[in-house]
This record gives structure tokens, C-alpha cells and sequence, in this order.
């Protein structure tokens, strides 16, 4: 449905067309629904929110609901990318619209999900567009990575440089 909304968004097509779209689209259990909910109703008088709604109702149940709200509340980095971090927190979000409904507080949530390393420099950046924040995470996320080559690489040439001066002793 998300990919429906976009392209229909795009195309301005008229809410009848979109529940047109939409149902041609619909495959084995999805088609199924569709078929006996149709059954019951005048398809022509079905509107695109109203598909929305009992699609959504059917296949994605409110148990499901609580349980993905949740696991976007308690949504942490670990041991994650930050490209995957932000795909989760992408698409674990719109469980969670309440918590997110600003953009101080898309930010706030965002960061506060992130690595210690991270965190701290970007709780200063709450201010910027959540696109702007990403964007920052990602360069210090990649800096991070460089900096760490660096420091094994020292660290090798410490011990490299260890071991030839006790060869010469």
C-alpha cells in the first residue's frame, strides 16, 4: 500500500481509480480478501481510505501494531550500520507517530537510539532537518571507521617497531 500511495501521489489519480489500481494489483490471500469484501459492498462506492483502512485492519492487526510500536520505542543501533539503523527507523516510524510527531522529536528519538560514540555529537544537531541529521550520522559513522583503521594501523607499526628493537637487544 505504501508503494501505492506514492505512485498515486505522483499520478493525482481520483480515489476511485486508486481502489481500482490498487485491487488489480492484489495477489492470492490479498485477492481472496477482496473478492469476498467486495461481495458484500458496491465496489464503486469504495473509497481509497476505506480500502486503506480494512487492507490494513486485515493484514496488518492491531497485536502486530503494538508489538512493531515497540520495537520502533525500543529500536537501538547495536552492532547495526547506520544505513540499516535508518532504514529501521524508517520503517519502524509510522508505529509510532506519536512519539514522532514533531521533528525535535523525530530527532530526539533518533538519537537517542544511537551508539554512545554517535549520540553525543549529534544531540547538539537537534535542530536541523531529520535528512540533515542523517546525513551527519552517516560522515561521523564513516570518520569513526577511518579513525579506527588508523589506530590499528599505528598499533601494528607499535608492535612491529616493539619487536625489532627486542630482535636487536
Amino acid at each position: 500500500l505504501r508503494s501505492c500511495n506514492r505512485i498515486f501521489s505522483r499520478m493525482d489519480l481520483i480515489d476511485s481509480l486508486r481502489v481500482q489500481v490498487a485491487s488489480s494489483m492484489l495477489q492470492e490471500r490479498a485477492l481472496d480478501w477482496y473478492e469476498l469484501f467486495i461481495s458484500k459492498i458496491i465496489e464503486a462506492d469504495l473509497t481509497w481510505k476505506k480500502f486503506r483502512e480494512r487492507f490494513e485492519l486485515k493484514f496488518v492487526p492491531k497485536a502486530e501494531k503494538v508489538t512493531l510500536a515497540r520495537r520502533f520505542i525500543d529500536l537501538v543501533q547495536g552492532e547495526s550500520s547506520m544505513a540499516d539503523y535508518v532504514t529501521s527507523f524508517e520503517s519502524l516510524s509510522k508505529y509510532g507517530v506519536e512519539y514522532i510527531n514533531t521533528p525535535l522529536k523525530k530527532n530526539q528519538r533518533f538519537v537517542y537510539g544511537l551508539n554512545k560514540n554517535l549520540k553525543k555529537p549529534l544531540l547538539l544537531k537537534l535542530e536541523v532537518s531529520f535528512d540533515q541529521l542523517v546525513d551527519i550520522a552517516l560522515r561521523l559513522e564513516e570518520a569513526d571507521k577511518e579513525s579506527d583503521v588508523e589506530v590499528m594501523g599505528a598499533k601494528l607499526n607499535f608492535n612491529n617497531n616493539k619487536k625489532r628493537a627486542n630482535k636487536s637487544r
